[in-house]
């Protein structure tokens, strides 16, 4: 993570940006649009007969968690 926030600022100082984050409350409506618009897309993918979709989704987020508490730790 270090690594990554070193590249980060030497890419902005080389470029001359500034990075913005969002405030709290921003990332709150992103996060639940995000969520709504993946649960539409489920939806979808039900209707069409995918009936494992959500599964296979619970599988991936899972892993991906799995994996990033992994990398945490080095």
């Amino acid at each position: 993570m270090k690594a990554e926030e070193q590249i980060k600022k030497n890419w902005a100082d080389k470029n001359k940006i500034v990075f913005n984050f969002s405030t709290p409350a921003d990332e709150q409506r992103i996060l639940q649009a995000g969520t709504a618009a993946n649960d539409s897309y489920l939806k979808k993918l039900e209707g069409e007969g995918a009936t494992n979709v959500r599964k296979v989704v619970a599988y991936y987020t899972e892993s991906r968690k799995k994996l990033e508490a992994e990398g945490a730790k080095k």
